[in-house]
């Protein structure tokens, strides 16, 4: 992991300071859960609205080709293997959804690998801070904050890291919550030692 971090300090008066600082993190060989019967992506959707036509299509019922009436002869060459699939839906079954024939590895369900570790990832942050300073060592400090996390997967089949990664850049621009506002007040008041005084941090 890589951590970077810029700023600039300019101080107003003799008891204001503002700041405002850009930091960076980068992280690659990230562990990630890839899915490997992925639908290839001529299959896929496009536009900001739902394509209903496209979804029946995928969705409808068509015939089965893993069927187990289509394995006869593994009943007597493997009796076995054949008992274990006759208690599988996706061989009992005479039809299944178009969308699972045209995914990769279609005679398996849920196939993922949880092993890769070629994920990466980076965060842009953008930090403003005022610090005003009064007597007897109490401060106000106001802290803005805003930052947006891009994760960049490898891609499975037609599914491209660019394109992922500008999905990831549209939704946090559409739907991130706005720059968050910190506010801290600190304040010294005097602990049981004379002479001594303590700093008390509140933050809303």
């Amino acid at each position: 992991m890589q951590r970077w971090r810029v700023g600039v300090q300019r101080e107003v008066g003799s008891h204001m300071v503002i700041e405002a600082s850009y930091w960076g993190q980068w992280a690659d060989r990230l562990s990630i859960s890839q899915k490997l019967d992925y639908l290839p992506g001529q299959y896929w959707a496009t536009g900001n609205v739902r394509n209903n036509a496209l979804a029946t299509a995928l969705n409808a019922n068509v015939t089965n080709p893993f069927y187990i009436g289509n394995f006869e002869s593994i009943k007597t060459s493997d009796p076995v293997l054949y008992q274990q699939m006759s208690t599988l839906g996706q061989y009992t079954s005479t039809t299944i959804a178009k969308n699972r024939l045209l995914r990769a590895f279609p005679q398996m369900n849920g196939l993922n690998n949880n092993t890769d570790a070629t994920g990466k990832a980076r965060t842009h942050a953008l930090e403003i801070n005022f610090n005003r300073r009064f007597a007897k060592g109490f401060q106000v400090v106001q802290r803005l904050d805003r930052s947006v996390v891009f994760k960049v997967v490898p891609a499975s089949g037609d599914q491209l890291p660019e394109r992922e990664t500008r999905m990831l850049r549209e939704y946090a621009e559409r739907y991130l919550p706005g720059v968050p506002l910190t506010i801290e007040v600190v304040d010294e008041i005097p602990a049981t030692a004379a002479g001594k005084r303590h700093p008390v941090v509140v933050e809303r």
